[in-house]
């Protein structure tokens, strides 16, 4: 008989001696930290269905990926000291800080709206902090330490692509202002170019 997803998630919360209660949504609690912090782990259990009242620790691992992660950190999150390259998978509510540094990070995306602590995402690959939270208490980056997402400069803010390709818009923007400008002193009409 097939393993069901509660199994699995019930499974990974006793191999990590974890005591959990299960809500009538089935959703996993568990009252306490859970800490698989080096132990040379690859990959995280699944426990995408679980709220941690506590920390989540998994530093200095050899993880790739956040898929497993619980759902909701009330406490501290920290995946510091992998290889990570994207957030996807993490929790999308952390109470505490969240700790994402010294990983291989291209990327903020997927890191949750708002954080309850400081956000530390410094000695990653990142070319902005674009996807960042809004909301926390102090963002520690190669860019800066920032107290407020306002203090963030634009530039820093979104990624090159995103200045890039705002530029080209705002130029292209322009360009059809001065041309309209010449076809109505001219009194020339202008065709819309046709969709492909």
């Amino acid at each position: 008989m097939p393993v069901t997803p509660d199994q699995k998630t019930e499974e990974a919360l006793h191999s990590l001696g974890c005591a959990f209660t299960r809500r009538s949504d089935g959703v996993y609690v568990v009252p306490h930290d859970i800490k698989i912090g080096y132990s040379g782990i690859t990959e995280l259990p699944d426990l995408s269905n679980v709220i941690v009242k506590g920390n989540f620790t998994c530093p200095n691992n050899l993880l790739t990926s956040l898929k497993g992660c619980p759902r909701e950190v009330e406490g501290d999150f920290w995946c510091n000291h992998n290889q990570l390259t994207s957030l996807e998978g993490c929790p999308q509510k952390v109470g505490g800080n969240f700790q994402c540094q010294e990983n291989n990070l291209i990327s903020l995306a997927h890191a949750p709206a708002a954080v309850g602590g400081y956000f530390f995402c410094e000695k990653n690959k990142l070319t902005s902090l674009e996807g960042a939270p809004k909301e926390f208490l102090r963002i520690d980056s190669d860019f800066g330490t920032f107290i407020y997402w306002s203090d963030v400069p634009e530039k820093v803010r979104r990624s090159p692509e995103d200045l890039s390709r705002k530029a080209e818009e705002q130029a292209s923007r322009e360009t059809l202002s001065r041309l309209k400008k010449i076809a109505n002193d001219h009194k020339i009409k202008l065709k819309k170019p046709a969709l492909k």
